[in-house]
């Protein structure tokens, strides 16, 4: 993993929050998955596939009652 691809994800992410959603996030250290991880962390996961000079997917998660403030806040209700 390379933090020259990792790090503008991190930032538009932490941005489009901030932007769109009105709060600042916390964000934990970014880990590659391997087939072996079973453990699931969080509720609600978004993939983003990439395609290009460098392939795979990022996967952003948060749980069920941050998705739910989220959606909640951008809908307006």
């Amino acid at each position: 993993m390379k933090v020259k691809y990792i790090n503008p994800f991190i930032q538009a992410a932490v941005s489009v929050f901030k932007d769109f959603v009105g709060v600042d996030v916390n964000h934990k250290t970014p880990f590659l998955y391997k087939e072996s991880d079973t453990e699931v962390s969080y509720d609600i996961s978004g993939l983003i596939g990439l395609a290009g000079e460098v392939t795979g997917v990022v996967v952003v998660s948060m749980p069920k009652l941050t998705a739910l403030k989220m959606v909640s806040y951008i809908i307006g209700s």
